[in-house]
């Protein structure tokens, strides 16, 4: 699983561009915007998961 430091909104973005992401979103032809939002939210959920 995906494990991150808890961070702000900007730095889960940035987060994700050091991932790689981009790659990830171009081999799955979307959207870079779209992708950004779809991982940026399902980091979220599992940081909000991990906590409880």
């Amino acid at each position: 699983t995906l494990k991150l430091l808890p961070i702000g909104a900007e730095g889960i973005v940035e987060k994700i561009i050091q991932l790689g992401a981009q790659n990830l979103c171009k081999f799955h032809n979307m959207y870079w915007i779209e992708c950004r939002t779809q991982l940026t939210l399902q980091i979220y959920l599992t940081q909000r998961n991990e906590k409880n």
